[in-house]
């Protein structure tokens, strides 16, 4: 067997797994976009207890879950801005780590005020998530092939 049937079964491996990466890659900031999707719906489920743990009503339970939407609007274009100049990799995992602090907080909140405070900085990574998400995508995949990911990202 020469050097060269070795080497072929190799770099076929190589590029298969090469092809994979970028779907590996966007599909992991997808799942991150889910988790945000549960984070966005979580107060359906929980709103009894929040008002029974907070003792609040049901205008400070609004303002609790627009908190989220609040900090979503506002670091919207900030977000844009920083994963056009920065790398969305880090930006990512900065934000992922700030949702999950916020939500981990949240959970431990004792105080309407801080768990207002908790809500905020989960929609903060919120703002980052789907940008994120497609700005990822945008650097693995050529341009004419982008409707398949932004498809997938979208449906996940």
């Amino acid at each position: 067997m020469s050097t060269l049937d070795t080497a072929l079964p190799q770099e076929s491996e190589r590029k298969q797994r090469a092809s994979m990466q970028p779907w590996i890659v966007t599909v992991t900031a997808a799942l991150f976009l889910m988790y945000e999707f549960v984070q966005m719906n979580m107060f359906n489920s929980i709103s009894v207890d929040l008002i029974h743990t907070f003792n609040i009503g049901t205008k400070q339970l609004g303002n609790l879950s627009s908190s989220y939407f609040l900090s979503n609007l506002i670091f919207l274009f900030p977000a844009a801005l920083l994963l056009d100049r920065f790398s969305p990799r880090v930006l990512l995992l900065g934000t992922m780590s700030l949702c999950v602090l916020g939500t981990v907080l949240l959970a431990s909140a004792s105080t309407y005020h801080f768990a207002l405070y908790c809500r905020f900085a989960t929609g903060i990574g919120s703002a980052f998530c789907f940008l994120g998400a497609i700005r990822i995508a945008s650097r693995w995949f050529d341009p004419s092939k982008m409707a398949l990911p932004s498809l997938s990202l979208i449906h996940i």
